[in-house]
């Protein structure tokens, strides 16, 4: 019967690929999905394990069986996208890569992906040490427990024959299969909240690849991998500045906070130079807080950190005692560390913010099949929400392109500004799409330009209505905004919806530049014109788009050009000023009334910072309401008129 249904199974994959296809095995290049569960010892068994002073007992080891590994295809496979099924991966099991070596060299590398996990699962990045089988390593030191557990998924980096190499070697390798990992070419999962685990030499080239790209690591677990990193290598990582095409900026590597926890068989000389690297790097007070287990070092109360702007997040933890790599609460220990800590915003140390997770069930989930989609959203309600109450103004924002609702609702912090400013905030979850990425599996983006996915106009219509029917919603205060292809399904929402969305603020969006033509306007069909939508636009300085509003041909002068046009503002009539790094360009009316502004974010990238929410609520959102029977736009109170 097994054999039967894998037939059937076969014949699908020839038209195409599902999700459910791989989720029954097919055979795509390689062996099917199977993960071989059985072993000597439950894993439950293993978690009461003592922890020894021997790190590798291979006896331990050697009581697990090998878990079966599938080879990712060569070849992309022809993905089906199932509309009543959204939110699901497309390999299951334990799955293997390879990437080539600047030396010639091929190298392996694992993913593996427990059933019924969500696309945009949490990963952790694992570093096993010299002489593992790596399936077998990670039964026994609990991660598959843990991924099968709590559904997240594990890119896991291994030597080559079970021995790491020389650290030139290693640091390419990591940097490849890193890029393997976090481009999704096979399985997506959370692109942001990088979390870092590594054993031994393992532990040493992973810790020593997070030191030069700290802006990748949300936070890091390093086990006996302190003792051979020299002062030398220390100080020059430590003084490298990052640049950004070609501009060198004024903040190093060595500045950079990451959270991290060494554990060492003893304390080193090696590991005391780490542990002063990364208190550097994080800022912290000179006094230790002595734990349970180990101690730590926090950062300063009032330190300046750009990245730490919100959150003084900067931890140094240390535990210098014997472990067992296999001692199941150890792995719980690192796990719930990493999992303090969330990290955003890629490109330039200006784009980046370090803070506390936030957990996803402050988060309340709705999921409704709508125009004949899978669709979902999150909601979160300040603590100051009152059913009875003021109806409360309605915030929306639009993930970015291969991202979903839940990741934006944990990494925009839309919520924590609803929370201090009394709002409502919804991350809805764009579909799937496989237009602009035909090499890999097909991403979730906004249809803003025809990409072959859902109608997201009459989503966001039904939407709305569901908020203000099921909650306590203000309809005259109603906000969108979202992150580059989020942030034009935010400007297209006003387009299409004006008597539904009150104001606009983008952030990092192409808005209305076409493909083909530098000075024609790429407006949705169902734009309506009949009632005035005040825009903002955020960008930054080092963005992919060009915001130059003066010179024809850039987006923003596209962009600009429109709704100066639309709304009788004088093009070369504006008021412009500076705010720190922030440059504002604002078009008004007669009266004074702005009805657009542009923001360049001085040495952001192409981004969302958190931080510019409050921006774009306190100097935007917040001035506008709709008078939701009349349509008629009030800012401040008074009724906006525009100019004849």
């Amino acid at each position: 019967m097994q054999e039967e249904k894998n037939i059937q199974v076969e014949k699908k994959a020839e038209q195409g690929i599902t999700r459910r296809t791989f989720l029954k095995g097919a055979v795509v290049g390689a062996a099917a999905v199977s993960v071989a569960s059985a072993v000597p010892v439950s894993v439950e068994a293993a978690a009461k394990w003592p922890a020894t002073v021997t790190p590798l007992d291979m006896g331990i080891l050697n009581r697990f069986k090998k878990i079966k590994v599938n080879t990712f295809p060569t070849e992309t496979p022809d993905y089906k996208i199932d509309p009543l099924d959204q939110f699901g991966t497309y390999y299951v099991g334990m799955w293997e890569g390879s990437v080539s070596l600047a030396s010639g060299d091929s190298r392996t590398y694992k993913i593996y992906v427990p059933e019924n996990c969500r696309r945009d699962a949490s990963c952790y990045f694992i570093a096993v040490p010299d002489g593992v089988e790596t399936t077998r390593f990670l039964q026994a030191a609990g991660w598959i427990r843990i991924a099968d557990k709590d559904k997240v998924v594990l890119c896991v980096f291994e030597p080559a024959s079970k021995k790491w190499k020389d650290a030139e070697t290693e640091a390419d390798y990591f940097t490849k299969a890193y890029a393997q990992f976090n481009g999704t070419t096979y399985v997506y999962h959370d692109i942001f909240n990088w979390r870092w685990i590594g054993y031994g030499i393992g532990g040493e080239m992973m810790q020593r690849h997070i030191m030069k790209n700290p802006l990748s690591c949300a936070a890091a677990v390093v086990i006996d991998g302190c003792s051979n990193i020299t002062d030398d290598e220390l100080e020059t990582i430590g003084a490298t500045k990052y640049a950004v095409r070609g501009e060198e900026l004024d903040f190093t590597y060595g500045e950079t906070p990451v959270p991290v926890f060494l554990i060492s068989q003893k304390s080193t000389k090696g590991t005391k130079r780490v542990i002063n690297y990364w208190k550097k790097a994080n800022d912290v007070v000179d006094k230790k807080i002595a734990l349970a287990k180990g101690y730590e070092y926090n950062q300063k109360p009032f330190s300046t950190n750009l990245i730490t702007y919100d959150q003084k997040v900067g931890t140094v933890r240390v535990l210098e005692q014997p472990v067992s790599y296999f001692d199941n609460t150890i792995t719980k220990e690192a796990y719930d560390f990493v999992n303090l800590y969330a990290r955003s915003g890629t490109g330039s140390p200006y784009s980046n913010s370090l803070t506390r997770s936030i957990a996803d069930d402050h988060f309340i989930r709705t999921e409704k099949i709508i125009d004949g989609y899978q669709r979902e959203w999150y909601t979160a309600l300040p603590s100051s929400y009152d059913e009875k109450g003021e109806p409360m103004p309605l915030v929306i924002f639009y993930h970015g392109t291969g991202q979903s609702g839940l990741l934006a609702s944990r990494q925009g912090d839309w919520w924590k500004v609803g929370e201090e400013r009394g709002f409502i905030s919804v991350c809805p979850s764009g579909s799937l799409e496989k237009t602009r990425s035909k090499t890999k599996v097909p991403q979730m983006s906004w249809n803003v330009e025809d990409y072959g996915n859902a109608d997201d106009i009459v989503f966001t219509k039904a939407l709305i209505e569901y908020m203000v029917e099921n909650y306590n919603v203000d309809p005259g205060r109603v906000y969108t905004t979202g992150q580059s292809n989020g942030g034009r399904m935010s400007i297209y929402a006003g387009l299409a919806l004006p008597s539904m969305v009150t104001a606009v603020g983008s952030a990092g969006a192409s808005s209305l530049l076409t493909n083909t033509t530098s000075t024609e306007y790429y407006l949705p069909k169902e734009t309506d014109e009949s009632c005035i939508v005040p825009f903002m636009a955020t960008m930054g300085e080092f963005d992919m788009f060009k915001f130059d509003p003066f010179t024809e041909g850039t987006d923003s002068w596209v962009r600009c050009h429109y709704f100066c046009n639309r709304y009788n503002l004088d093009y070369y009539d504006v008021f412009e000023y500076q705010n720190c790094r922030n440059n504002h360009i604002i078009w008004e009316t007669k009266a004074g009334v702005p009805l657009q502004e542009q923001v360049v974010i001085g040495k952001r990238a192409h981004s969302h910072r958190p931080i510019e929410n409050w921006m774009i609520w306190d100097e935007w959102f917040s001035y506008f309401r709709r008078d939701p029977e009349t349509n008629t736009l009030y800012y401040r109170s008074k009724e906006v008129v525009l100019d004849k």
